[in-house]
C-alpha cells in the first residue's frame, strides 16, 4: 500500500503512526475494531497472572516488531519492566503458538482466535490477560485500542473519494451486520474451512466468538480516545517517539457517511 501496489490495506490504526513518523502521510478511512482480539495464553502451572510476572521470563508474540510485540511492551511497561527484564521471541499463531506454549518454549504466548481455544480445548494453558472484550481493554490498557481498520495513502484517498465512499459503505454494512447477527449466523456465514479445522470445530469456534464479539465496531467509527490511548502505548513501549499529529491518521467522514447512506444510527 505505502509503494502503490495496491490501493488500500486492511492493517491495525498504529501503523498510520508508523507512517507519519516515516514522512509518509496515510490514513485510516474505517475502524473496525476497538480492541485488539488477543489473548495472552500461558501454559498450566506457571502462576502468571500479571505482566509483572514476565520478569527473567521468555514471551511469545506472532513476530517481533508486529502489533502484539508492541503490546507486549506496553503491557509489561505498565507493570514496571523494560525489555532487558525479560526475553521476546516469535512464536507465530496457530500450530507453532500451540507447541511453544506445550513445550514450555514460552511462558505466555500473545494470540487470537482459533489459537485461543486450541490451548484451552487442549489443557495446554490459559487465558491471563484478557484483550479481546470491552471490560479487558479498558483494564489493562485503560480505554478502547483501536486496531483492524481500512488504510490508504492520504493522496490516494483525495484523489479517489468516490471509490474509497464504495469501499467503506460496504465495510460499514458488514460491521452492522455482525453486531446484529449472532455468532451462530456469523459461523454459518463463514468459509467451512475457517471454523472447522485441525485448531477448531465449528461449536467452539461459535462459542468463542459470541465471548469476544464486542470487539469489532458495529459503525466503522473511530472511537473518539482511541487514537490517544494508541499513541500512549506506543510512547510507553518505546515504538514511538517524536511529535504525532493524530487528527491527520484517520477520518469519520466516510464511515458517517456510510452510516447515513444505510440508513444507520451511528455510535
Amino acid at each position: 500500500m505505502a509503494s502503490g501496489q495496491v490501493d488500500m490495506a486492511g492493517a491495525w490504526y498504529v501503523h498510520t503512526i508508523d507512517f507519519q513518523l516515516a514522512h509518509k502521510d496515510v490514513i485510516d478511512v474505517a475502524q473496525l475494531s476497538g480492541a485488539p482480539g488477543e489473548r495472552e495464553m500461558c501454559y498450566k502451572g506457571s502462576g502468571i497472572t500479571s505482566p509483572a510476572q514476565w520478569r527473567g521470563k521468555i514471551v511469545g508474540v506472532t513476530d517481533l516488531g508486529s502489533g502484539t510485540d508492541d503490546l507486549t511492551l506496553y503491557l509489561a511497561a505498565r507493570y514496571h519492566l523494560t525489555s532487558k527484564d525479560f526475553t521476546r521471541v516469535a512464536a507465530g499463531d496457530g500450530d507453532t503458538m500451540v507447541s511453544a506454549l506445550e513445550h514450555h518454549r514460552i511462558v505466555c504466548g500473545m494470540t487470537t482466535q482459533p489459537t485461543v481455544t486450541a490451548i484451552e480445548k487442549k489443557g495446554i494453558g490459559y487465558s491471563a490477560i484478557d484483550l479481546a472484550t470491552t471490560a479487558g481493554v479498558q483494564h489493562w490498557l485503560g480505554g478502547f485500542q483501536p486496531t483492524a481498520g481500512v488504510l490508504a495513502r492520504a493522496d490516494w484517498v483525495n484523489q479517489n473519494k468516490a471509490t474509497v465512499q464504495k469501499v467503506v459503505d460496504a465495510m460499514v454494512a458488514t460491521m452492522h451486520w455482525i453486531a446484529t447477527h449472532s455468532a451462530a449466523d456469523i459461523g454459518t456465514a463463514m468459509p467451512a474451512a475457517y471454523v472447522s479445522n485441525s485448531l477448531i470445530s465449528k461449536a467452539e469456534y461459535v462459542a468463542a466468538l459470541a465471548q469476544d464479539k464486542n470487539q469489532f465496531l458495529p459503525d466503522g467509527l473511530m472511537p473518539a480516545s482511541g487514537p490517544a490511548v494508541v499513541e500512549a502505548i506506543g510512547r510507553e513501549a518505546g515504538t514511538i517517539t517524536g511529535t504525532v499529529n493524530l487528527p491527520i491518521t484517520y477520518t469519520n467522514s466516510f464511515a458517517a457517511a456510510a452510516n447515513q447512506l444505510e440508513g444507520y444510527s451511528a455510535g
